[in-house]
């Protein structure tokens, strides 16, 4: 759990760099810049979500596992959709880069939560 963390937080840290950088050198605009940064808020909190729900469910039942990580993630995305649409209506940002940006962001990251989960298991199996 600790090496994922940190390898998703050295990304977060890589892309707040590097789109920092390129606002400084103008190459982006502060609407594509705030686009960047909400939209890999609303990621990183999804992933903290995804992991606190599947570290309670490690020592549960199978049952229990897929309750609280299927619901779970049902819960997540309704949560996400309300943030994303209150987000496109209340903030002055780039729109179409949030969008991009966020499904950049949310399936490279579903990815490597799957990885994660998978990997686990069969860590666990041996």
């Amino acid at each position: 759990m600790k090496k994922i963390s940190l390898i998703f937080a050295l990304a977060y840290i890589a892309v707040a760099s590097i789109s920092f950088t390129l606002f400084k050198l103008d190459y982006i605009g502060i609407d594509l810049l705030t686009s960047i940064f909400v939209a890999a808020i609303l990621n990183f909190i999804n992933l903290f979500l995804a992991l606190i729900a599947f570290r309670f469910t490690q020592k549960k039942s199978n049952r229990e596992f897929l309750f609280y990580n299927l619901g779970g993630m049902t819960a997540r995305l309704f949560l996400l959709l309300v943030c994303i649409l209150t987000i496109l209506k209340f903030l002055n940002i780039d729109q179409d880069g949030f969008i991009l940006l966020f499904f950049i962001f949310y399936f490279s990251q579903l990815a490597v939560e799957i990885g994660y989960f998978s990997s686990y298991k069969r860590i666990k199996a041996e």
